[in-house]
């Protein structure tokens, strides 16, 4: 059954605008020996982390089987269908996975041949990529799931609650960092579309947010100054009539 959105399990894909049928050429350094560690690490930690069911190492993830391959991917796209490769379509498992990446939006190109011969020292390092990108993509939905209303819309217009903050370093820390947050969340999704003119939208909503915060320490601190040498002024004053 190729990947059917209507019965993920997960958010990804809801709402996603469809991006160009061509793909691009793939910017990351593939075969670089640092770079597959790294992957192979990060891939280990999410399978250990999510409840993976079968034998793996890391050992054996520098060159797997195809039967291995076969388990790993059909465990992380089962966290987007649960019907993903249950034997109840006639669909080849390549182009079941082709067909799966491509739906996801994957933006570049995933060989039929190289997932014949998957764990091969030629193939499969692009197809530890593909993993490593589908994995990502996954943890991007559970931050996003974990992300409430609340969250993302932390009444940052309301005037008192603006006080407050300015008034607490602590709280115009959080403010950033939730601002923040919330600015990478959506870029990556826009990223995921490929909605650059949203991207770039996001962009200036972010610069917009902490020059608003910027403003506002500005005048708080000229407001205190103001404070100030009233105070100094008083005390002169006083000093005078003494």
């Amino acid at each position: 059954v190729a990947v059917d959105h209507t019965r993920n399990s997960t958010s990804i894909g809801a709402g996603r605008q469809s991006v160009a049928a061509s793909r691009m050429d793939d910017p990351r350094p593939v075969s670089d020996k640092a770079y597959i560690k790294k992957s192979i690490n990060s891939l280990y930690k999410y399978l250990m982390n999510s409840g993976y069911d079968h034998p793996i190492t890391i050992k054996s993830l520098h060159l797997p089987s195809a039967k291995d391959f076969n388990h790993i991917v059909t465990f992380l796209l089962r966290r987007v269908d649960p019907t993903f490769n249950d034997g109840s379509s006639s669909i080849k498992f390549e182009d079941e996975v082709t067909l799966a990446f491509k739906m996801l939006h994957y933006p570049f190109t995933i060989s039929k041949t190289g997932l014949v011969a998957a764990g091969s020292p030629h193939t499969w390092p692009a197809l530890l990529a593909a993993l490593s990108w589908l994995v990502e993509l996954l943890q991007y939905d559970e931050v996003l799931k974990g992300s409430t209303n609340e969250d993302k819309n932390d009444d940052f217009e309301n005037e008192k609650n603006m006080k407050d903050i300015v008034n607490d370093p602590e709280k115009m820390v959080k403010r950033k960092e939730k601002a923040f947050f919330t600015y990478l969340l959506d870029a990556y999704e826009s990223f995921l579309c490929g909605d650059d003119d949203r991207y770039d939208q996001l962009e200036e909503q972010l610069i917009s947010v902490f020059e608003q915060d910027n403003l506002l320490i500005e005048r708080e601190k000229e407001q205190f100054m103001e404070v100030t040498l009233n105070i100094l002024e008083m005390m002169e004053e006083l000093d005078q009539k003494g």
